[in-house]
């Protein structure tokens, strides 16, 4: 069988702190994280793309040592391909050893987008090693060892993800379904592309994927399956 390995993409979480001093009982960073999250409400009602970032980007500048800010920055600013802007926003913070595992996770993910499979990987794994459950740095890391060829790898990093999945599962479905086939297991590649495909029927790179895989199974196609950037469901918008 002939056929190519696949990259895609595609993250974050809740940072909460509390404490209490006389009656003011809110501390500055609990300030910071629920005008953070009011900033969440008012953005997922924004439909224009340039407009949302621009709520994140208020509220970083606002908060430019806050963790979940930056990190929410980043990723908005990843999702709109700035991906140079949004190494530079989260750099320092990944940098730091006692960061929360969202900050390691995104992290990964723009140096997905970068290229930077190795870096995608540890970082990723630096997330799992905080939050072993994140099912985001599980896909980046997937996505990420399977860009580097470790196939089987990739195969338990996206069936990890798939365990701890919240939201539309189709996107790891696929880069699961083609890192099986590119390993040659084509018949479970196929079962899982049919099952994406009845929740996601109007997802036109399935049914395209399918075919591929199809004529690659019979020897009759020279071409690799389309890839998929998967939106963290809108990953979960992670």
């Amino acid at each position: 069988m002939n056929s190519k390995s696949l990259s895609l993409l595609v993250l974050g979480t809740v940072l909460v702190t509390l404490s209490a001093c006389g009656a003011h009982t809110d501390s500055p960073m609990t300030q910071v994280d629920m005008a953070i999250e009011r900033a969440d409400k008012h953005a997922a009602a924004i439909q224009d793309p340039e407009k949302k970032l621009a709520v994140y980007e208020r509220i970083y500048k606002q908060n430019p040592k806050n963790a979940k800010a930056a990190t929410e920055y980043a990723h908005h600013l990843r999702k709109q391909g700035r991906i140079s802007q949004a190494e530079a926003v989260l750099t320092l913070f990944a940098e730091l050893p006692d960061a929360p595992a969202s900050v390691y996770s995104e992290f990964a993910a723009i140096k997905l987008a970068s290229g930077e499979h190795a870096s995608a990987e540890i970082y990723a794994k630096e997330a799992l090693s905080k939050q072993k459950d994140d099912s985001f740095a599980y896909h980046t890391l997937g996505i990420a060892l399977d860009g580097l060829g470790r196939y089987k790898e990739a195969e338990e990093a996206f069936r990890s993800a798939l365990d701890n999945w919240e939201g539309n599962p189709v996107p790891v479905m696929n880069n699961l379904a083609l890192n099986l086939a590119t390993q040659g297991y084509i018949d479970e590649s196929i079962s899982i592309l049919e099952r994406a495909k009845t929740l996601e029927p109007d997802r036109t790179e399935l049914e395209r994927n399918l075919r591929i895989i199809r004529a690659l199974n019979e020897n009759s196609a020279a071409y690799s399956p389309v890839q998929d950037m998967p939106h963290p469901t809108k990953k979960p918008e992670k």
